[in-house]
């Protein structure tokens, strides 16, 4: 077979996670392949193995990793070093994630300019080993945090040492701090003097065991000259069981992940030709000129037919 050299994007979608290091690893002498998508509905192995094989890959831009089920995963990777840093500039991290697995992915991507972690957990163990997650290039950061407390967050971005514009972030923790205008100016001022668009999202359970806390008390802080004059609007929304503390540009944003302009910049578009592997609907009479391929989508049989090698 004719190995696609001209092919630009990838998604491998209900691959199962022990053939999914297959095809990813013949992956590593397309010089065209910019974009690489993975979309699983779950996985029992260490997916630190498959983040590993990504890294590697030289000319990759743009890599998407996406995880249905939210469940506790496995994401060991060693801690960087030398010529280990991979090139990826976008990263959309789809699953389950902890703050110290997420340190070490940052370790190895110090290229990144756009980062969204959806699913962001605390870390019951501490990383011994110093760890570098400077991201010089960074300029938009958008997160969920869960129940991870405002110290930590605050460490990651002092941590990462960048020039933000776009910051977005969307907080389940009983940590009220959150809720303290003053450091939230204090982080502003200090480590992202360049931040031009804030979104932030911090949902307050009301139940048997909610408490006015001063952070609560000086809510109208959030309402200062500070984010006046950056036109950042703060708005309280009260629903049966929670309360909802929003801040947004005035104007009406859109925080999607945008589709990384991958194709586009790096080919011409009346060339750029689509191929879809599907193994559910093979045709034996069937032939596909994967040399000419720009833009492929593979897909496995479900899941749950096979998911282990063996029994």
């Amino acid at each position: 077979m004719i190995p696609p050299i001209h092919l630009k994007s990838l998604v491998l979608k209900e691959i199962s996670t022990f053939k999914l290091a297959i095809p990813l690893f013949y992956l590593k002498p397309l010089c065209c392949l910019f974009s690489l998508t993975i979309c699983l509905d779950q996985c029992f192995d260490d997916f630190g193995d498959i983040y590993q094989i990504i890294f590697r890959l030289p000319f990759l831009k743009y890599a998407k990793l996406i995880i249905s089920k939210y469940e506790e995963l496995d994401i060991n990777i060693p801690i960087a070093t030398n010529k280990q840093y991979s090139t990826i500039e976008y990263l959309v991290i789809h699953h389950r994630c902890s703050l110290n697995e997420l340190t070490v992915i940052l370790s190895r991507t110090p290229q990144l300019s756009h980062l969204y972690c959806l699913n962001i957990s605390r870390s019951d163990e501490i990383i011994e080993q110093e760890v570098s997650t400077i991201l010089p290039n960074l300029v938009h950061f958008s997160l969920s945090l869960n129940y991870i407390e405002f110290d930590e967050f605050k460490e990651l971005i002092i941590q990462i040492s960048s020039r933000l514009k776009l910051l977005s972030v969307t907080i389940k923790c009983v940590d009220k701090s959150y809720l303290d205008a003053s450091l939230w100016e204090k982080l502003i001022l200090e480590h992202t003097p360049d931040l031009s668009r804030f979104i932030f999202c911090y949902a307050d359970a009301i139940n048997d065991d909610f408490e006015m806390s001063p952070c609560h008390a000086s809510i109208d802080r959030f309402t200062s000259s500070f984010l006046v004059q950056r036109q950042w609007n703060f708005r309280i929304i009260v629903a049966d069981d929670e309360v909802i503390y929003v801040i947004r540009p005035y104007e009406a944003t859109s925080v999607n992940c945008p589709k990384y302009t991958h194709i586009n910049a790096y080919s011409n578009q009346n060339t750029i030709n689509d191929g879809v592997i599907d193994n559910r609907q093979k045709d034996a009479n069937s032939s596909v000129s994967y040399s000419s391929i720009v833009s492929l989508f593979v897909r496995d049989s479900p899941l749950g037919q096979m998911n282990k090698p063996f029994d």
